[in-house]
């Protein structure tokens, strides 16, 4: 143990340890407390660890690395609602890296298995994995990844010490090197819980700090108040059979919306009493929540459908248990540790559900949109930090909160308001760093000053008070959602934000001063579609009755103001994520004739992105995280191109394909400015598609680099090309040079599609007409491929599997695409690089979608063997890669069929290209034999032989084709491997 910081902390710590052991008897009395102990023992203990538990290095109360709990209010028996000490690392002081709770050591902490559940809760809460239960005396590390329980909560201590051990060098050094300042700065929690701690066993998510599995508070309260909720539906409709779906679904969320709300303000300390333990009955919540309505305000309390005469509520022995089991005194969660955050992403999902009525069942059920869709995703708070400080914080940097209330900030989307809370925590983290640095030095302020009443001098810093931190939610903040209980989340999580710091002292201030608590944000957050407009009711599709269901939104109507002022400062957000053949027709028809970006097979969130971009004011900003398709795929060609006109695209993030817990799913992060620049760069980050990442970094990731997106516009699709670099540009270039393009020498046809809904087919229908056998059943049955049937120069008929050909078909294309000299095309790329299967054939056969087919047109020069030797090349692949292909996705790449037919082809005029042509045939055909004798080989020699000769001859094709475009192969060898090898790093 050769550590200087180490070596001084034992010598400090034997010095604590041996004056506790001299006066052992003293420090055991009853009337020791516990506030003794503190200052006399744990504080210095930790001190010795490196720890700046005083505050002598740091003053300003939001940057302290040890936050300490000075006194605490026992509430109506249901315990502290506060840990004694909260450990953070720099910069971060939201999240703690551990819990101490500190008691008096008069009582063995091992008899007392409430302090062993009070420690519990304090860590599980809040997602730090340990917690340590102290009194000096005794050292215990406590497990917190699983959920607290009484039974449960004295099986969880890790590690036990006895005073006596501070005084042994090898086992303080156990204890320095898990919870030192040093030994936290360097990961030293996740290396003991990897040493010591099993592994969990279930359905568990991996976290950061906790090494194995366990079930985190978000998933276990999410399971809870889905639970709740349709108890409370089931109760409330066996109260009152006349209650429809919406209206069950809006009566639980209100209700469960005011229990946590209530618990979130007893936990905070801002309620001195257990209003949820003691609640007798649905007439007494009403009566409560009105008393509440009057000091707080905002949405949660409002009155509304449950507050009604109408509503018959719920029996009062299950709304009584249930109050019980959801009180401070029976439950496991802790409102005051729960981050705010956490508390929105379970909101998100539970947002995605409704109730729904069966006979005299109430269930819950995904909403169907969302069926479609795929579930719920909460963006990350890591992603939301980084697009909030890219976008927000380059526009209010250097200003003054006065500058500040000027601009405003959107989620045109917001759902449970996750990037609305990070817009605001970032503005208030602000404003803290600016009045402390303003009146440092000082503690107290002029009254003709215009900061007296932002800020209060408090427990040795400058604190914001509510009333600013009101004023800054009112001011700058703005969010829009087709969601009622999205938009009544929002609001919630919101005020949750603003009364995080808040206490009893500064709430009841602003009531007395202001009548209310909280602001009313209903102009701030509003309900409606940000993509349809009023324009609506003119179209003559647009049944009337359907309006409601539309909830159509005029921007220039519900945000006057920031329209006239030529819209908002900055859109942040993750858009929904819906194909759009699982939205309403009527939608989707709207969005084709009002968005001039819609094509093709798009998701809805690209419109989403159209309607951002024109609602963003000049050098405003837009941060959205949206799949990684926008980049490449040609269905957003047109939205590429408004973003490269219209904006200055200035960073580009192809992020990890694990950003959504519990998901695999290819996203981004476009960042653009409405400021038109002469030469604009972009900043491309691409990170590695299995690599997990919490900050956004440019050392974690595997490529990145500046590029200018005027070049973008070159490329015949727009694409958004973040991987190339000079070289790859350089050939990408070259091949562009050759104008004609294989649709102008070639037809082409899709695949057969059995299925049309249209005619009414049925699943056995389809069965009927295709079937896998060795005789087909009449003359109408063809020959039928898979896409597994086409390989490179390969075309091979499995010899059981037939179609029947006719009208019934859904798409029958035109038989001559099936019958003619003809180029098979398979839609699924394979391997990595992903490589185009192509092969040519003169027999009939017919194939699905997963194939398309490829006709020379006469006279043209370009044969099927040409026209396979081009698309199976090393070049053509590499053109498909880089113009239309994302490179960090590595299974189900695309060959789309308007892709192809947009694929240059070299001028074969003039007598040397035709000797040229004439040599790649030859070699094609030398290739086909080559795998027709490697295909009948039995023995491995032969096969190596064989395989072998196929790939010289392959070379040989690769090295023709370069020379036809006109591109080196050696070069285009280079390019390839600088982006596949093993060994280099992009």
């Amino acid at each position: 143990m050769s550590n200087t910081n180490f070596e001084k902390a034992f010598k400090d710590v034997q010095e604590l340890a041996k004056s506790f052991q001299d006066n052992f008897d003293y420090y055991k009395q009853s009337t020791y407390q516990e506030a003794e102990v503190r200052k006399d023992f744990i504080d210095p203990f930790f001190i010795a660890l490196g720890w700046d538990v005083n505050h002598d290095l740091q003053k300003n109360p939001y940057k302290q690395e040890v936050k300490v709990e000075k006194s605490q209010t026992q509430v109506g028996g249901a315990g502290k609602k506060f840990a004694d000490y909260a450990f953070y690392l720099e910069p971060n002081y939201k999240d703690p890296m551990f819990y101490v709770e500190a008691k008096k050591p008069s009582l063995l902490l091992e008899d007392n298995l409430d302090y062993y559940l009070q420690t519990h809760k304090y860590g599980w809460n809040s997602q730090t994995p340990l917690a340590i239960l102290t009194d000096f005396e005794e050292f215990i590390i406590l497990d917190c990844r699983d959920k607290p329980h009484p039974k449960h909560s004295s099986n969880i201590a890790l590690r036990k010490y006895n005073f006596v051990d501070y005084l042994v060098e090898e086992k303080f050094a156990e204890i320095y090197w898990v919870f030192s300042r040093e030994a936290i700065d360097n990961k030293g929690i996740e290396s003991f819980i990897e040493s010591v701690a099993p592994k969990k066993k279930g359905k568990v998510r991996q976290g950061k700090l906790f090494g194995g599995g366990y079930k985190p508070v978000d998933h276990d309260f999410l399971g809870y108040i889905d639970e709740l909720r349709q108890q409370l539906a089931q109760e409330f409709y066996l109260k009152d059979k006349s209650l429809n779906e919406r209206e069950l679904t809006e009566a639980a969320q209100k209700t469960i919306d005011r229990l946590i709300f209530m618990r979130f303000l007893e936990d905070k300390q801002i309620e001195h009493e257990d209003h949820v333990y003691h609640i007798n009955d649905w007439t007494h919540f009403i009566s409560l929540s009105k008393t509440m309505d009057n000091k707080y305000n905002g949405v949660v309390f409002k009155p509304g459908f449950i507050d009604s005469t109408r509503f018959k509520g719920i029996s009062k022995s299950v709304f009584r248990d249930i109050c019980i089991d959801i009180s401070a005194k029976e439950s496991p969660y802790n409102f005051n540790a729960i981050p705010v955050h956490i508390l929105g992403s379970i909101y998100e999902r539970f947002l995605g559900k409704v109730v729904t009525i069966s006979g005299d069942k109430v269930s819950i059920d995904l909403k169907l949109e969302l069926k479609k869709s795929g579930g719920v995703f909460y963006t990350p708070k890591f992603i939301v930090d980084y697009i909030v400080d890219d976008t927000i914080g380059s526009l209010i940097s250097g200003k003054t909160p006065k500058e500040i209330d000027k601009l405003r900030f959107s989620d045109i989307a917001c759902g449970s308001g996750s990037f609305l809370i990070g817009v605001y925590d970032f503005l208030v983290d602000y404003h803290k760093d600016y009045y402390q640095s303003k009146h440092q030095g000082k503690t107290e302020i002029d009254g003709r000053s215009e900061d007296f009443d932002d800020v209060v001098f408090k427990d040795g810093g400058w604190r914001i008070t509510l009333k600013r931190k009101q004023e800054i939610l009112l001011n700058c903040v703005f969010g829009l959602d087709i969601d009622n209980q999205a938009v009544e989340v929002t609001q919630l999580s919101l005020f949750l934000k603003l009364l995080e710091e808040e206490s009893l002292s500064t709430t009841s201030d602003q009531y007395s001063m202001f009548s209310k608590v909280l602001p009313d944000l209903t102009s701030n957050i509003v309900c409606g579609n940000s993509l349809i407009g009023w324009d609506i009711e003119d179209k003559e599709w647009m049944a009337k009755e359907d309006i409601t269901k539309v909830n159509p939104l005029s921007f220039e109507s519900v945000f006057p103001e920031i329209m006239h002022d030529g819209g908002f400062n900055a859109i942040v957000g993750n858009p929904p994520w819906v194909d759009i053949k699982g939205l309403d027709p009527n939608h989707v028809k709207y969005y084709f004739e009002r968005y001039d970006t819609t094509e093709n097979r798009m998701n809805i969130y690209a419109t989403f992105i159209h309607r951002a971009l024109g609602k963003i004011a000049p050098k405003g900003r837009l941060g959205y995280i949206i799949p990684s398709s926008i980049l490449y795929q040609s269905s957003y060609a047109k939205l590429r191109n408004k973003i490269l006109k219209e904006g200055n695209l200035y960073k580009v993030i192809k992020t990890p394909d694990n950003i959504f817990e519990g998901v695999v799913c290819e996203t981004a992060v476009l960042c653009v400015e409405m400021l038109k620049k002469t030469k604009p760069v972009c900043e491309c980050i691409v990170y590695k598609a299995n690599q997990e990442i919490r900050v956004v970094e440019t050392s974690e990731a595997y490529l990145t680099k500046n590029d200018y997106p005027a070049k973008w516009l070159q490329n015949p699709s727009a694409v958004f090309d973040i991987y190339n670099n000079d070289i790859s540009n350089d050939i990408l270039k070259v091949i562009r040079t050759h104008k004609a393009s294989l649709v102008d020498v070639a037809d082409f046809c899709l695949g057969l599609t059995p299925y049309d809904k249209a005619k009414g087919h049925s699943k056995s229908q389809i069965e009927n007409k295709v079937f896998h056998s060795s005789s087909k059943k009449d003359d109408t049955f063809k020959k039928l491929l898979t896409g597994g049937d086409v390989k490179p120069y390969q075309v091979e008929w499995p010899g059981d599997s037939y179609i029947s050909y006719g009208d019934w078909l859904g798409a029958p294309r035109d038989s001559r695409f099936f019958r003619q000299d003809r180029v098979l095309v398979r839609q699924i790329a394979s391997g990595t690089p992903p490589r185009i299967y192509s092969a040519f054939t003169s027999k009939e056969l017919y194939n699905p979608q997963s194939i398309f087919n490829v006709v020379p047109i006469k006279g043209k020069g370009y044969g099927i063997k040409l026209i396979s030797a081009i698309l199976n090349s090393k070049l053509i692949n590499f053109y498909h890669t880089f113009t239309y292909l994302d490179i960090t996705k590595i299974t189900f790449q695309k060959v789309l069929i308007q892709n192809a037919k947009q694929f240059p082809v070299p001028d074969i005029a003039g007598s040397a290209k035709k000797d040229l042509v004439k040599s790649i045939v030859s070699d094609v055909d030398k290739l086909v034999e080559a795998i027709r004798k490697m295909n009948n080989s039995s023995t491995e020699s032969d096969i190596n032989l064989y395989t072998r000769r196929i790939n010289d001859i392959e070379r040989m094709i690769d090295q023709g084709v370069c020379q036809l475009y006109g591109v080196d192969m050696k070069v285009l060898n280079e390019a390839w491997s600088y982006f596949f090898s093993n060994n280099k790093k992009v």
